[in-house]
């Protein structure tokens, strides 16, 4: 009976601080990690309900001590995990400010387990591939279906695309214009999180080129991929753009199974060892 009574009250002090009837943080029944946990909410909580904005500032440290009923460490560690987070930014000597959305966190982890992943012989980088290879293709297709690309865009793409094709004259491959096409090619979905993820496939894969087999790519076949990529977009001939998408990533593919074929190999030596 004593361990419902306790859990009963547990719980009263619980709701009534989260609700701010209980001024002081019922912290002995819920335990550190708890407290810390529930002054997350709270202050995510206080954001929506204020109408804050990425980029506003926050209340300050004092203020939301104040707001929540809880101590300075108990909002400082909880402010820590938010920032980690990406929800806050903690700038020191200006403030606290709401986070703009962020892909850093997601690009660190599948930068660190596609490297560990290719060391260990599975297919990490594998996935990731094939989760940008979707990506690319469902959204030229929607690009297409939409007709939404205006001449501007399109005389963007003709001029990265002759670029491109300038450089590789001279043999010079240009990752940059290579980048710049693929962000161009989908401004006009309007969708601003397209051009982080593509950011992020782009870092993830250009950090771990050291783990690849070199490119049996001329710079001129990358751009002559990418010429045929434009031509089929301004041509809105679906069938021919998703082909030309396809071939663009195929280098990539091969690129890929070679690496796994040989890291296959070493890891059957070393377990007939």
């Amino acid at each position: 009976m004593q361990a419902t009574i306790c859990e009963v009250q547990h719980s009263v002090n619980r709701l009534a601080w989260k609700a701010g009837t209980m001024k002081t943080s019922p912290s002995g029944l819920l335990g550190r990690n708890s407290l810390v946990r529930d002054v997350q909410e709270s202050i995510k909580q206080l954001i929506f309900e204020s109408g804050l904005l990425p980029g506003d500032p926050m209340p300050t440290e004092f203020e939301l001590m104040s707001e929540l009923g809880v101590s300075r460490n108990s909002v400082r560690e909880a402010m820590k995990v938010l920032e980690a987070l990406g929800i806050v930014v903690i700038k020191r000597g200006t403030g606290m400010f709401v986070g703009e959305i962020t892909l850093d966190g997601f690009v660190e982890q599948l930068e660190f387990h596609g490297r560990l992943s290719h060391l260990n012989g599975h297919d990490n980088l594998n996935n990731v591939l094939q989760i940008r290879e979707l990506l690319e293709m469902g959204l030229l297709d929607q690009l297409l279906t939409s007709g939404s690309i205006d001449p501007q865009e399109i005389q963007l793409l003709e001029d990265l695309t002759t670029r491109m094709e300038a450089a590789a004259a001279h043999g010079e491959k240009s990752t940059s214009l290579d980048s710049e096409f693929h962000h161009a090619l989908y401004v006009s979905l309007g969708n601003p999180i397209v051009t982080k993820l593509l950011n992020a496939f782009w870092t993830i894969f250009n950090s771990l080129a050291d783990t690849l087999r070199p490119t049996t790519e001329t710079p001129m076949d990358i751009a002559l991929k990418h010429r045929e990529i434009l031509e089929a977009v301004k041509e809105g001939n679906r069938e021919r753009a998703a082909a030309a998408m396809t071939d663009h990533f195929a280098d990539i593919h091969h690129r890929l199974a070679r690496v796994d074929l040989a890291v296959g190999e070493a890891t059957n030596r070393k377990a007939e060892k």
